[in-house]
């Protein structure tokens, strides 16, 4: 059975991070790269709730489609075997999901690193996905935050 590394993307500089930690850990392994943007359906309404509310999220996810190519791209310059997928959804329970339907071995993310107050309000997409996806979570605190 093929070894994945599943490694989220949000469409910020912040989650670019963990790009290089999990090009390393597929290369040593080896194991294919799985990039997956998932756009929070929050941000698409429901025609339950009000159909004036609907967006349709097929633009967004032609948009995110095209961030992960370009990203693919030099990974596969390198050698690396990676794939990319997008998903309407809540991020950390997509995530979750999409780490078992791929059979990941590892999910590989960047973190804010929020604590105490923030973490509270804010909550924490790794924190979730450490829960549900009860699989080996390799969380990258960017410098930038260090």
């Amino acid at each position: 059975m093929p070894t994945n590394i599943l490694v989220p993307l949000d469409g910020s500089e912040l989650s670019l991070a963990a790009i290089e930690p999990a090009a390393k850990l597929a290369a040593g392994l080896p194991a294919e790269l799985i990039l997956l943007r998932v756009l929070d359906s929050a941000n698409y309404g429901s025609v339950l709730n009000d159909p004036a509310l609907w967006k349709d999220p097929q633009p967004d996810l032609a948009e995110a489609q095209r961030m992960l190519e370009a990203i693919a791209e030099p990974l596969r310059a390198r050698g690396l075997a990676v794939r990319v997928r997008t998903e309407v959804g809540s991020p950390a329970t997509t995530i979750a999901a999409v780490a078992e339907q791929e059979q990941s071995e590892t999910i590989a993310m960047a973190t804010h690193g929020r604590g105490g107050i923030a973490r509270l309000v804010l909550g924490s997409v790794a924190e979730t996905v450490l829960r549900r996806a009860h699989r080996p979570l390799l969380l990258i605190r960017p410098e930038s935050l260090g």
